[in-house]
């Protein structure tokens, strides 16, 4: 789905994550899921002058022709996979088109997911914080050692990504009550 010439969308619709790992992902991009993919860096220039002239903010945008993509380093990822608790790394949670796959890799590669918090602990420090690590309840171990977590906002009904799962679920529903309206 392209949304004009050479842009391609949001980092959220380029993706697509199982329920279970939404949390996780959503916390390892931070704001980077509404970071807008492009095809070049000139039409990034073209989208960020018609943002200038009409005054409608900032963005940030991932040129394909620009991003490459970062991966955990083969010595590290295999003691990894021999680590409680760990569920992958980020890039390797998510669906996308192969030519998204330098863009997803440059946000997610260098990211470990955990089944929950006492493991991820332990791996950060076995690891001596070399990588963030995140849980699939949405806590995030940074490499400066910080640690951020607790529960969503009251009322928080999920992130980008699990709305744009959502959709579809949702257009489906709408289209079987239509029908059955009709057959009323």
């Amino acid at each position: 789905k392209s949304f004009g010439r050479g842009i391609h969308g949001a980092v959220a619709q380029i993706i697509k994550v199982e329920k279970i790992d939404e949390l996780a992902v959503e916390t390892a991009l931070g704001n980077a899921y509404q970071d807008i993919v492009t095809e070049t860096e000139e039409d990034a220039k073209q989208a960020i002058e018609y943002l200038r002239q009409n005054r409608l903010g900032r963005a940030t945008f991932l040129p394909l022709t620009a991003v490459s993509g970062r991966t955990m380093e083969r010595d590290t990822f295999n003691k990894l996979k021999v680590t409680s608790g760990f569920v992958g790394i980020a890039a390797e949670l998510v669906e996308y088109d192969s030519k998204f796959e330098n863009i997803v890799y440059s946000l997610l590669g260098k990211v470990a997911v955990f089944e929950d918090l006492d493991t991820a602990i332990a791996a950060a420090r076995k690891f001596s914080y070399g990588f963030m690590c995140v849980t699939r309840q949405g806590d995030i171990l940074r490499t400066s050692g910080a640690i951020t977590g607790g529960s969503p906002e009251k009322n928080n009904r999920g992130g980008a990504l699990s709305r744009t799962r959502e959709i579809p679920e949702l257009q489906k529903l709408i289209e079987n009550g239509k029908r059955k309206a009709e057959t009323m």
